[in-house]
């Protein structure tokens, strides 16, 4: 059940039409009751004429400080996450938990984070009974690839009569996850492994922490002697027996994702191919997991991360969520050191790159494969949503 809240802060305004209804009528009644004025006249008429408008715009305004004190709010209804350039809706419930009635009732908010739409069209009800709850809904679509927060909220009260205007504010704000547009990628995106340079230095598979133990074969000369099973060596001795492992030079693509743009150039232009590029690396990732094979993605943002993706749509979608809030930024020269030290250690680097220029063309030694902006907008069929 959604956790309702009390107002963080209560906040009163002018309300400009009442109160110049008000001040109107004070200065018709006024002007009335100074001309009429005679000695056959009650003088205690007027000063009730005059003073009547007074009182009940003290009451009214009273009225509303009290009831939005007694107002609670909660989101019933809301997306975790979404996609950018994508539609959602969500909805909020607001209740009158106080013995007074709530008169002129209206609902709105903000959608917090660099999006389009900041400002909720307010809706709302005449009048809002005690122990009475409405619900409201809201659609949006969002713009960006950003943090985005579902609130904070407002709710004002208008009780006729009076001058002034409450408002409770509702400071509270659900996080909603934004994660990258889905690209539909062609056929041919599988040709990028056949381009691909076998990088040397590496004669022996190296298991990691995550790989797992096929099974336990004979020992045969050029074995790695820290695969020696020793269990079942010191049992069927002199026979040796070593572990074998899945070899991750068979299967394993490492896919790094650039996260620094040149040091000239356009911001609008570089952050425009940072987004394609992060769409894409997660369209490709889908793609060669879909396929049965480990793809490690590795991408600089404070510090280098590395996520590790087998075939299962669940891992996908982790890498979305972790690339959710990924930012450009500035560390060029970390960047090409991490590629650097991906193409020694790995058989298949895909860089996904945001300059135009190929990085084997600028640094011959690199055993990988640049994919520039021109190739993954070849390689790209359509974004869902746009």
């Amino acid at each position: 059940m959604a956790t309702r809240l009390r107002p963080s802060k209560i906040r009163i305004e002018w309300h400009e039409r009442a109160a110049r209804r008000f001040v109107m009528a004070l200065a018709l009644v006024a002007f009335g009751g100074a001309v009429s004025v005679s000695p056959s006249v009650d003088r205690r008429l007027v000063w009730f004429l005059v003073a009547y408008p007074l009182l009940w715009a003290s009451l009214a305004a009273a009225w509303s400080l009290v009831a939005a004190r007694r107002l609670t709010l909660a989101i019933v209804q809301a997306p975790v996450r979404v996609r950018a350039y994508d539609r959602g809706t969500f909805e909020v419930s607001l209740a009158n938990d106080g013995w007074l009635p709530a008169f002129g009732v209206t609902i709105d908010g903000r959608l917090s984070g660099a999006h389009e739409l900041t400002r909720l069209p307010a809706q709302g009800t005449d009048v809002l009974a005690p122990g009475e709850q409405i619900e409201r809904r809201w659609g949006f679509r969002t713009r960006v690839r950003a943090p985005m927060g579902i609130g904070p909220f407002f709710s004002s009260l208008d009780t006729p009569g009076s001058p002034l205007r409450v408002i409770a504010e509702f400071s509270a704000a659900q996080p909603v996850a934004v994660l990258p547009v889905q690209y539909w990628l062609r056929a041919e995106v599988g040709e990028v492994l056949r381009g691909r340079r076998v990088s040397g230095g590496r004669f022996a598979p190296r298991p990691a922490a995550t790989e797992d133990c096929v099974g336990v074969r004979e020992y045969r000369p050029g074995d790695n002697p820290r695969l020696i099973h020793r269990v079942l060596s010191l049992r069927r001795a002199p026979d040796l027996f070593v572990k074998e492992f899945e070899d991750p030079s068979s299967d394993d693509i490492c896919v790094v994702l650039d996260t620094s743009a040149p040091m000239a150039g356009d911001e609008a232009i570089w952050a425009y191919r940072f987004e394609k590029a992060v769409s894409f690396a997660v369209a490709l990732t889908r793609a060669l997991a879909a396929r049965k094979r480990r793809v490690r993605v590795v991408f600089e943002q404070s510090g280098r991360q590395e996520i590790r993706i087998r075939p299962r749509q669940s891992d996908v979608a982790s890498l979305e969520l972790a690339l959710a809030a990924l930012a450009l930024t500035d560390v060029r020269t970390t960047v090409l050191r991490t590629l650097t030290a991906e193409t020694r250690k790995s058989q298949s680097v895909l860089f996904v790159s945001l300059a135009e220029v190929s990085e084997e063309t600028l640094q011959p030694r690199l055993s990988s494969v640049s994919l520039t902006p021109n190739l993954v907008a070849m390689f790209t069929e359509k974004a869902v949503g746009q």
